[in-house]
């Protein structure tokens, strides 16, 4: 991937985020994690179990005008391949029509995601479908950075993107394959996501896409939750490092930012924080939800928007 040159630092209007008190600025979106939330105007919600850490993330920014949050839903039950297609389609052309040609971040709240063999599985159909609507609408944009995990079956494809005017620099992890080129066993179509992003209005922001104890393209650990929290930080801390390389500014989880971490097992909640402190993640600033992860060996994912400096 290579990013649009040059890449200019903008001065001033500095997006900021607050976690469960607003900042400066004005209010474009906020994630409320609470059970029974509803979505409005402006208020998006995820329907998954909070287990731990701030119950609203409110994101700010003084330039607010230049970012526009977005959020689709499938009907429950619609075939997950052509729910996928269906929503990124009108996704890139709600977009489109607006002026916001670039995707920062997508959220992909995918229903039973694990279930089915080969390539019949949800998250490789749902892989296939979107992949399809990037053919059709988005193939000559890079790929933003993205999350996809899972949720009840019951549900139906939920999509959240955040999108801008200004095209974003493009990261990539050097310990992990890029997902855009996974090998075949993967699926008939690799997942169209970047590592990470650098957006925002001051351009100080690093977006980084969900995370798992991933090398190479192999999943490592399986079925030791905490040697997979070790192993996802790694993988942090390299693209911490590929995004000061790419742009000269500090990356860390000892800058400000938000955090969400994604937990298979419920019962790991305790295990799983004790080896985020160990690692220094902010647990203040850390939102765990209740969700099934893309692979089922995996059983933790960690993504975040990190401030540059």
């Amino acid at each position: 991937m290579v990013s649009p040159e040059p890449f200019p630092q903008h001065a001033g209007a500095a997006m900021s985020f607050a976690l469960d008190d607003a900042s400066p600025g004005t209010e474009f979106a906020r994630f409320d994690f609470r059970p029974g939330a509803r979505p409005g105007d402006g208020v998006f919600t995820v329907d998954m179990a909070h287990l731990a850490g701030p119950r609203i993330e409110s994101w700010t920014s003084a330039d607010a005008g230049n970012l526009l949050f977005v959020e689709l839903r499938a009907a429950p039950g619609e075939d997950i391949m052509a729910a996928a297609e269906r929503l990124y389609r009108e996704l890139f052309r709600h977009l489109d029509e607006r002026g916001f040609r670039h995707i920062i971040k997508a959220w992909n709240h995918v229903p039973d995601i694990n279930h089915g063999e080969g390539d019949d599985e949800i998250y490789k159909r749902f892989c296939l479908g979107r992949a399809r609507a990037i053919d059709a609408a988005y193939a000559d944009r890079p790929m933003p950075a993205g999350t996809g995990v899972g949720f009840s079956a019951d549900a139906g494809l939920q999509v959240q993107a955040l999108a801008s005017r200004e095209a974003p620099l493009y990261i990539e992890n050097p310990r992990q394959v890029s997902a855009f080129e996974y090998p075949r066993q993967y699926g008939p179509r690799s997942p169209s996501f970047s590592r990470a992003v650098v957006a925002g209005p001051g351009r100080d922001r690093l977006f980084v896409s969900g995370t798992a104890a991933i090398v190479g393209h192999q999943s490592k650990h399986a079925d030791c939750l905490v040697s997979q929290v070790e192993e996802t930080l790694r993988n942090w801390q390299s693209l911490f490092a590929a995004c000061t390389t790419a742009t000269g500014l500090k990356a860390g989880f000892d800058q400000g930012g938000a955090y969400r971490v994604y937990l298979r097992h419920a019962d790991d909640l305790d295990d799983c924080l004790a080896a985020l402190a160990r690692g220094g993640v902010p647990l203040e600033k850390t939102t765990v939800l209740r969700a099934d992860i893309c692979r089922p060996e995996l059983l933790f994912e960690l993504d975040g928007v990190v401030a540059l400096t």
